[in-house]
């Protein structure tokens, strides 16, 4: 049968008391001798007094010593039973905190609508003459909108053409009415990465436009993308 702390504790206290008083019956009992009467100035009774005193010390301090022990156990195992408690009790009190302060998800903004950058590939150098490399351009402004915090990146009028662009989290393209991507025809132009085919991950050239470990992106507007 298990027993709690608290009874362990009492069970203890309580042989320790019947186990002083067992000795203090010890000895006016006069063990281990029994003299008679007629015998109580036998040589002998001094050292069977001294002997029941010694052996009376020896267990009132082994009675004392587990009583006091006891109570210390118990009393630091309430101690760290309080402090769990409290640190319990602190840890929900700020996980309500937290969960009344942070908006929910029918409150919280789109990605879309807070996402305020916006950045012109010319400001980067594109040039949009469909004869220009833009690759190095384009891929420039992507990643200074990913690193910005995301925001849309936007195509002028023109022909852009390019190699393989990443696209980064939180980034848009927006390319107007007249604006065309055009996939260069120089196969240097596409690193070799890992691509899926038929269920498998193999070495293979990246496509025009792609993203590895990129979310929230999208490539908007009325105009096109010739690979």
């Amino acid at each position: 049968m298990a027993l709690s702390g608290y009874a362990i504790n009492a069970v203890i206290q309580i042989n320790a008391v019947n186990g002083v008083k067992g000795v203090m019956e010890t000895a006016r009992s006069g063990w281990p001798f029994h003299w008679p009467d007629s015998r109580q100035n036998h040589p002998a009774e001094g050292y069977r007094r001294g002997l029941v005193r010694e052996r009376a010390t020896f267990w009132i301090g082994v009675y004392t010593k587990l009583a006091r022990d006891s109570y210390r156990g118990h009393h630091k195992m309430t101690r760290r039973a309080f402090e769990r408690r409290s640190f319990l009790k602190e840890t929900v009190k700020s996980l309500a905190a937290l969960a009344l302060t942070r908006p929910s998800c029918a409150q919280q903004t789109p990605i879309g609508n807070a996402r305020k950058l916006t950045l012109n590939v010319h400001d980067f150098g594109a040039m949009g003459n469909g004869l220009t490399k833009d690759t190095d351009s384009i891929q420039k402004a992507v990643d200074r909108c990913g690193a910005l915090g995301g925001g849309e990146v936007v195509f002028p009028a023109g022909t852009y053409l390019s190699g393989a662009v990443a696209l980064r989290s939180n980034t848009t393209l927006r390319l107007a009415a007249t604006a065309t991507i055009l996939g260069s025809a120089d196969f240097a132009d596409y690193p070799v990465t890992q691509v899926r085919w038929e269920g498998k991950w193999i070495p293979g050239r990246s496509g025009l436009i792609y993203a590895i470990d990129a979310d929230h992106i999208a490539i908007v507007g009325p105009g096109k993308i010739a690979g």
